[in-house]
C-alpha cells in the first residue's frame, strides 16, 4: 500500500525528488546498507539532493538536503563520478583518501562506503549513489543489484533532472520578467512626464515606495556656474517633516561648488559610482567635509547612499537617500537595482519635456516576453512528455502497470458507490513468447509486442482501458462489461492475433493469445479479480493455448 501510495504521488504531481523518494525506497526494501544518499552534479559540484539514514539517525536527513561535497580529487566520491567506477571503501582503507572520507565513517559510526556512479542514458555521470553500513559489509551480489537498480531508473532520472534545470530556468526568468515589468513600468511613466518638475516629483516617490529610505534629496548640475544645485526632497514619514525642512534650508543655502567638492556626493559624482554607508554616525569621527558633517548633524543619519545620476558616461546629479533609523547593511541586488534606475532617472531628466517614446527600448522588452513565452511553451511540452513518459508503456505506447493501478482504484471506488457494480477484466498472454525471441530475436519481438498491442486497441470498446501487464501480457479493464459480453471482445482480440500473421523482415509469422477473464465482485480488492483473470489465463494455457477461459 506504501509504495502504491508513492507511485499515486508520483503520477499526481511527478519531480525530481519523488524519483529518488521512490528510488531509495526501492534500495531499503532490498535491504541493501545501513543508510545512502544521491548526489548529483550542479554548477561543478556534487549535491546531495535525497538521503535515507537509519531510523534512529533520521533526524539529520534535512542537514544534509542539498550539500555540497567538495570535488576533491582524492574523494570517493569524485573518484566514483570521474572514473565511472564503483568505489569501495573499508574502514582500514580511509587513509587512503581524503579527510572528509574518514570524518564520514566516524559521523556515520559506518564500516564500509560503497560509491556508485549514476549515468545518463549517453553515458556520462552525471552523479552518485553513496551508499554505507555499519554492520556487515555489502556483498558483491548487492553491490551488482544497486547497479542494475541505477540503470533500470536511468531513463526517469535523466528526464527530471533535466525537468529539474527547465524549471530552474523558469523560476529565474520569472523574477527576470518581474524587475523587467518594474523597470518597465518606471521607464514608461518616466518618458511621458513633459518637464523636470514632473519627473522629480515621480522619482522621489516611487524610490521612497520601493526601498527601505526615509528621505530622498536630489541635487543637479547647474552648468552655468559648476554647483551641484538643490532640487526636490521628499520624506516617507511625517514625523521627519520638521527635520527634512532644515535640511532643504540648509541646502539651499550651501550648493555644492563641483570642481573642489569634497563631500560624499562630490565624490559620487565625479566618480560616477554609487556610495553607501551602512552606519553614518560610526563615521563622525572620521575627517570629513563640513557640508557632510552638519547634513549628518541636522538629520541624525543612520545610513546614507550618494547615487549619481550618469547619461553617457557624464554625472548631471546625485540623489542621496537617507535611512534615520536601523543603521546596517543594504542587500547587493538592491544596490544594483537603484543604481540601475538611477540611469533610467538620468536619462529622464536630460529627456524631459520632450516627451519621446522609446520604440526600440519596448520592441527590447516584446521581444524578451516573447523568449520567456516561448520557453515556458517549451517548458510546459516537456512537462506533459514526462507525464506521458510516466505513464505510458515507451515501447507499445500503452498504458503502464502504474498508470493502471492508479485507473483501476479509482474505478472500484466508483463502482462501490454504484448500485449494480460491473466490471470485467481481461488478462492477454502471448504464447510461446520466449521461443519466438530465441527463434527471431529481440527486435522482431518488439515489433511482434508493438503489433500486438496495436490489435488489442483496434478490437476494444472505446471506453476500455488497456496497460501493459509486464513483458508479453496486456490487461484490459472494462467497465459495465458482463462475462458474457467480456467473452465476446475477447474473442474478437484472440481471433485479430491469430488469423493474420505478423510482418517482419524477411518472413510472416503466426502468434496466438491465451486469455483469462473475470469479472469484479462486489466488495473484493481488485487484485483479487485480477488474480482470478489470472488462474484463467493459466488454464487457458494449460489447455493448450490459444484460448479463452472464463473466471466464474
Amino acid at each position: 500500500m506504501e509504495q502504491t501510495d508513492s507511485w499515486k504521488a508520483f503520477i499526481a504531481n511527478p519531480s525530481l525528488e519523488k524519483v529518488f523518494q521512490l528510488l531509495s525506497k526501492t534500495i531499503n526494501h532490498k535491504k541493501i546498507g545501513s543508510g545512502h544518499l544521491f548526489a548529483l552534479m550542479q554548477d561543478g559540484e556534487l549535491v546531495c539532493k535525497h538521503l535515507s539514514m537509519p531510523e534512529s539517525w533520521q533526524c539529520i536527513e534535512k542537514s544534509y538536503k542539498d550539500y555540497h561535497f567538495s570535488f576533491n580529487e582524492n574523494d570517493p566520491l569524485a573518484i566514483a563520478f570521474e572514473t565511472k567506477k564503483v568505489v569501495i571503501v573499508n574502514k582500514d582503507d580511509i587513509c587512503n583518501y581524503s579527510g572528509n572520507c574518514g570524518a564520514r565513517f566516524d559521523r556515520w559510526q559506518a564500516i564500509q562506503l560503497i560509491c556508485i556512479p549514476i549515468f545518463k542514458a549517453c553515458g556520462d555521470s552525471q552523479g552518485v549513489l553513496l551508499v554505507f553500513e555499519q554492520n556487515d559489509p555489502i556483498t558483491d551480489k548487492q553491490v551488482a543489484s544497486l547497479e542494475h537498480i541505477l540503470s533500470t531508473w536511468q531513463h526517469l532520472l535523466d528526464h527530471f533532472s533535466e525537468y529539474q534545470n527547465l524549471r530552474t530556468e523558469k523560476n529565474l526568468l520569472n523574477s527576470a520578467a518581474k524587475e523587467r515589468k518594474k523597470f518597465l513600468n518606471l521607464v514608461c511613466m518616466l518618458n511621458q512626464l513633459a518637464s523636470l518638475e514632473q519627473v522629480l516629483e515621480q522619482v522621489v516617490e516611487e524610490i521612497l515606495e520601493l526601498y527601505p529610505f526615509f528621505n530622498i534629496s536630489v541635487v543637479l548640475l547647474d552648468r552655468g556656474d559648476g554647483y551641484l544645485s538643490f532640487q526636490k526632497s521628499a520624506i516617507s514619514d511625517e514625523r521627519w517633516l520638521s527635520v527634512i525642512k532644515n535640511l532643504n534650508k540648509f541646502y539651499k543655502a550651501n550648493p555644492q561648488f563641483i570642481e573642489y567638492s569634497s563631500t560624499a556626493s562630490g565624490v559620487a559624482f565625479l566618480q560616477r559610482k554609487s556610495l553607501f554607508f551602512p552606519d553614518v554616525q560610526s563615521l563622525l569621527h572620521l575627517p570629513m567635509s563640513e557640508h557632510d558633517r552638519e547634513g549628518i548633524r541636522i538629520l541624525g543619519s543612520q545610513a546614507a547612499m550618494q547615487l549619481p545620476l550618469v547619461y553617457r558616461d557624464q554625472s548631471i546629479g546625485v540623489i542621496m537617500l537617507v535611512r534615520l533609523e536601523n543603521p546596517g547593511n543594504l542587500p547587493q541586488n538592491i544596490i544594483n537595482e537603484i543604481e540601475q534606475i538611477g540611469r533610467i532617472i538620468a536619462s529622464a531628466i536630460i529627456n524631459a519635456g520632450l516627451y519621446t517614446k522609446t520604440d526600440e527600448q519596448r520592441q527590447q522588452l516584446e521581444d524578451q516576453q516573447k523568449q520567456i513565452n516561448s520557453l515556458n511553451t517549451q517548458l510546459q511540452k516537456k512537462i506533459d512528455k514526462l507525464h506521458y513518459l510516466s505513464t505510458h508503456d515507451q515501447l507499445t505506447g500503452l498504458n503502464n502497470f502504474g498508470s493502471f493501478r492508479n485507473y483501476i482504484e479509482c474505478r472500484i471506488s466508483e463502482l462501490e458507490r454504484a448500485n449494480h457494480p460491473k466490471m470485467s477484466f481481461m488478462i492477454c498472454d502471448i504464447d510461446h513468447f520466449k521461443q519466438f525471441n530465441d527463434t527471431y530475436g529481440h527486435m522482431a519481438g518488439n515489433i511482434c509486442l508493438k503489433e500486438v498491442a496495436n490489435r488489442i486497441l483496434h478490437c476494444r470498446r472505446q471506453m476500455d482501458f488497456v496497460a501493459r501487464y509486464g513483458g508479453e501480457e496486456f490487461v484490459v479493464v472494462l467497465p459495465t462489461c458482463s462475462l458474457t459480453e467480456v467473452e465476446i471482445v475477447a474473442e474478437r482480440i484472440r481471433a485479430a492475433i491469430f488469423d493474420t500473421s505478423i510482418s517482419l523482415e524477411d518472413c510472416e509469422v503466426t502468434v496466438s493469445l491465451s486469455v483469462g477473464c473475470s469479472e469484479y465482485r462486489h466488495g473484493e480488492s481488485w487484485e483479487e479479480t485480477l488474480k482470478r483473470a489470472d488462474e484463467a489465463l493459466y488454464i487457458a494455457k494449460n489447455n493448450g493455448r490459444n484460448c479463452i477461459e472464463i473466471s466464474c
